[in-house]
């Protein structure tokens, strides 16, 4: 698979919740023209309609995501494979899911997951904050690893550098973002 993404380029992240100031789809269209112009290479937006309104706005990849709360599950993004696919559907040439290996809403597993989304030609970022969470996800065939989750302390409580364990990865793995 030849990266979407040019490598060691810039992408921005053009996302705002419902209670932020910017929060809508027209904003986020603006962002991603803004950051189109200031030389970014692809767009990580939130929703739908964001992924739809920034697919209209910018020629550039777009990682796709959905935050949604489930009642009693911690996964926030991209939580359901019914999620991912409303993505994908939407125009997002990436679709980034939680690889926490957290349990999943729709009762799914991540490899599981990974293997439905992948049957149904859908390119997948996998958002990790573990080094091991990383190496199983490319083995169960995520296309891109993302250290999105590092840090987050309530999902492991060892404390760890993310540095060394990324480039740990980024030397195994072709595709780290």
């Amino acid at each position: 698979m030849k990266s979407r993404i040019p490598k060691h380029s810039l992408v921005v992240s053009c996302q705002a919740l419902s209670d932020e100031p910017l929060h809508g789809s027209i904003h986020m269209a603006v962002m991603a023209r803004a950051a189109a112009e200031g030389g970014a290479q692809g767009i990580r937006a939130n929703s739908v309609e964001d992924v739809r309104a920034i697919k209209q706005a910018v020629d550039l990849p777009v990682i796709g995501l959905w935050k949604k709360d489930y009642e009693g599950y911690d996964i926030y993004i991209t939580p359901t494979l019914e999620d991912a696919l409303a993505i994908a559907k939407a125009g997002a040439d990436i679709v980034a899911i939680d690889a926490t290996g957290r349990p999943r809403p729709d009762g799914l597993s991540l490899r599981q997951t990974l293997s439905m989304l992948k049957d149904a030609g859908v390119t997948v970022m996998a958002d990790i904050s573990t080094y091991e969470e990383g190496v199983s996800a490319a083995q169960w065939g995520a296309d891109y690893i993302s250290t999105t989750l590092s840090g987050i302390h309530h999902i492991h409580r060892l404390s760890f550098r993310t540095s060394s364990w990324s480039n740990s990865l980024r030397a195994r793995f072709r595709y780290l973002l």
